[in-house]
Formats: structure tokens, C-alpha cells, sequence
């Protein structure tokens, strides 16, 4: 067994444990908050069937409603953007492959400085009489 491909491949591991590492982060803090905005979401449905018997003022039931009304879109909001930015903060990847995304979308390259591609050995010869040189040359 060779030592470079030994070496090699332990450097492919770690690069692999390290994704892994950081995929296994982003789905426990994507659990936490679903379990989180689900729980909230739960907590205001199940007070709203528990109380929707009892006998409510007019402020009771306006306060109940305001929060009602901002805080079910929001959790659900929440719930389904959130993933993003927590991968987003998390997981350098996911900043390397959406950074890649969008500069491939939008066309975007880095400026490389030309460089002069012409071999210094050779003659430049004009291609009408490409076919005198070739002949020439054999």
C-alpha cells in the first residue's frame, strides 16, 4: 500500500467528518426549532379549545385574537424559513455551495489577470500561409 494514497485518504475522512460534523449540527438545531415553533403553535391552539367553553370579556377575547392572529402566521412563517438561515449560520458548506450557486446563476466570475499564452519558441505564421510551412516542414 502506498503512503501517499494512505495519507491521502485519512485527508478524505477528515474532510468527510467534518461535513458530517457540520450536517449533523444543522439537523439537531432544525429539530430544536421545529420542535420549538410546533410546541408554541400547539400551546396557542390547545388554550384556544380549552377556553373557547368559558364565558370571555370583550378584552379577554381582543388580546386572545391579537395573538392569535400574529403568532399562528408567524410560527408557521418561521417554520418553513428558518432552516435556511440556521444552515445558512451554521454550516460553512452550504455558505461555500450557495455562494457557488449564485455566482454561477448570475454569471459572476472572478477576475483573473490574462496571461500571455504565446510560446516564445515558436513563429507565428499567418494562416493563409499555413500550408507553405506545413509542406516546408516535412
Amino acid at each position: 500500500m502506498n503512503v501517499n494514497n494512505v495519507a491521502e485518504r485519512t485527508r478524505n475522512n477528515e474532510h468527510m467528518g467534518n461535513r458530517d460534523q457540520q450536517l449533523l449540527i444543522s439537523l439537531i438545531c432544525e429539530v430544536f426549532l421545529y420542535i420549538l415553533t410546533n410546541l408554541l403553535y400547539s400551546v396557542n391552539i390547545t388554550y384556544s379549545a380549552i377556553t373557547s367553553g368559558q364565558s370571555k370579556n370583550i378584552e379577554r377575547i381582543r388580546i386572545e385574537s391579537f395573538i392569535g392572529y400574529f403568532s399562528t402566521p408567524f410560527l408557521i412563517i418561521i417554520n418553513n424559513c428558518a432552516p435556511f438561515y440556521l444552515y445558512l449560520l451554521i454550516s460553512s458548506k452550504f455558505r461555500q455551495d450557495l455562494i457557488k450557486l449564485f455566482t454561477s446563476c448570475c454569471h459572476i466570475q472572478q477576475k483573473i489577470p490574462k496571461q500571455n499564452n504565446r510560446p516564445t519558441t515558436m513563429n507565428w505564421v499567418p494562416i493563409a500561409n499555413r500550408s507553405l510551412v506545413d509542406n516546408n516542414n516535412t
